[in-house]
């Protein structure tokens, strides 16, 4: 039973290998001489040399796996967690430690999740492609000020808090045009909860003099959503209530052969790259959102606070602890339409491939795609998102990815993006019918956390097609 188990697996992994031989069927006619170009779809590179006798002389290239045409993927999801405080290694020892000091770097916590449900595409040939992707996507951060966690003096030093959940529907496609690959993705998405903070701010000010002190938190919130919350999930009531309208953006980019162009790779072989430049949610129309509820939350009081008079130099109905922290987060929904856009990004990359292929020394074949066994990827730009209130910021890193065949391949990352610096292992396996990607990585919005532990991220991937 036990052999006939690791049969069935061993021919499960494997059996869409014997296909490939199958797959792209090459027809000549007689002449003198006949050499077909293939492109990188075909598994081998077939060199027809016919003589007078009709004697007929094969020359086999390396084996690759072809791309595939129809793609279509179910279910793919990412997720991660990050702080910048602690590492997990801390955290789950038998005695917690906490080190007050590190706070005066400030604390952030950082939650996202990303589920692609459905995802169909079309490839003819690297020519021209179209697809469709429908995804839901979840982000939530908190990052609060150093300076508010040690009780430092400061005025009106800002924090951050929000979180956003958007679903959307993508038509994905790309066309060439002479040696330029153009892409372009419309697409329309539909805010579900979104919070937009008007204030989350900290003042600590003391006056030895005077004997007074200005003490004050202060966070002022409002909570949108899609529908009602707290009266249970019922979708007849959610189509029928909702009060969100859906936004439009698109994404545009562009990649371009410029070594090629410039005939660098002709004069050196490392000089072997393609660049490109992506924009990222272009906002065509905004979303709006109109259902809200309130959250204030107060701390202290703007006015001073004389510890010797009373606490704020009142009345002593004043000095009750009620009147030092307030929290209210409104019963009912209130109404006041605000537009939802999502994150924007600008990226410049460059693919670059600077060596030959190890496994192919002596071979003739020249292909472009011969070299892609190891492709380098610079990464650099940036983001405005609009839940910050610092909304810009820095994105940038490397990426390394391992080719094997088209068969394997192995990706190692580093960089900082979504204001996390990520270090990322990616190892996908093709086996033409079936695609499976897994992903891991370390993450934190602090670099040295990133490496040790401070926070954790996963994607897994099934694709299939032919």
């Amino acid at each position: 039973m036990k052999k006939i188990t690791i049969l069935l697996i061993f021919c499960f992994l494997f059996f869409p290998i014997s296909l490939f031989a199958q797959d792209d069927k090459i027809a000549w006619n007689e002449g003198d001489v006949k050499e077909v170009i293939v492109t990188p779809n075909e598994d081998v590179i077939w060199t027809y040399d016919i003589t007078k006798e009709k004697e007929v002389v094969e020359k086999k290239g390396p084996f690759r796996v072809p791309d595939r045409k129809f793609e279509m993927g179910l279910f793919n999801f990412g997720l991660g967690f990050s702080n910048n405080f602690m590492t997990t290694s801390e955290i789950f020892k038998e005695k917690v430690e906490i080190n007050i000091d590190k706070l005066s770097d400030g604390f952030n916590i950082n939650v996202n999740f990303a589920l692609i449900p459905i995802f169909l595409s079309y490839n003819k040939d690297d020519i021209w492609g179209l697809g469709l992707t429908t995804g839901l996507d979840f982000t939530g951060n908190i990052d609060l000020n150093g300076n508010m966690l040690i009780f430092k003096g400061a005025d009106a030093v800002e924090s951050d808090i929000g979180a956003a959940v958007f679903a959307e529907t993508k038509v994905h496609g790309f066309f060439t045009i002479k040696k330029i690959k153009l892409k372009i993705a419309p697409a329309m998405y539909y805010p579900i909860v979104y919070t937009k903070p008007e204030n989350f701010s900290y003042t600590f000010k003391n006056n030895d003099g005077l004997n007074e002190t200005i003490f004050h938190i202060a966070l002022d919130m409002q909570v949108y959503s899609a529908f009602p919350i707290g009266g249970g999930f019922n979708i007849i009531d959610i189509i029928k209530n909702n009060s969100a309208k859906p936004g439009y953006d698109i994404s545009i980019g562009a990649e371009y052969p410029l070594s090629e162009t410039l005939e660098l790779i002709d004069k050196y072989d490392f000089l072997d790259f393609d660049v490109g430049v992506d924009f990222i949610n272009i906002p065509l129309y905004p979303s709006e959102m109109e259902d809200y509820r309130r959250m204030i939350v107060n701390i202290g009081s703007e006015k001073p606070i004389d510890f010797f008079n009373g606490m704020f130099g009142e009345s002593s109905e004043e000095n009750e602890s009620d009147s030092f922290f307030s929290y209210k987060f409104d019963d009912n929904y209130s109404k006041e339409r605000s537009r939802v856009i999502r994150p924007f990004k600008m990226l410049i990359s460059a693919n670059w491939r600077p060596l030959d292929n190890p496994f192919l020394e002596g071979s003739d074949i020249s292909f472009k795609f011969m070299r892609e066994w190891l492709t380098v990827t610079p990464i650099l730009g940036f983001a405005i998102n609009p839940l910050y209130y610092q909304p810009i910021s820095f994105e940038g890193g490397i990426r390394t990815r391992l080719s094997f065949a088209n068969l394997f391949f192995a990706t190692l990352g580093i960089g900082y993006f979504d204001r996390l610096w990520k270090n990322s292992f990616d190892i996908a396996f093709n086996f033409r019918i079936y695609e499976v990607d897994l992903g891991v990585s370390m993450q934190s919005s602090s670099f040295l956390k990133s490496w040790s532990g401070g926070g954790f991220g996963g994607a897994l991937a099934f694709k299939f097609g032919w």
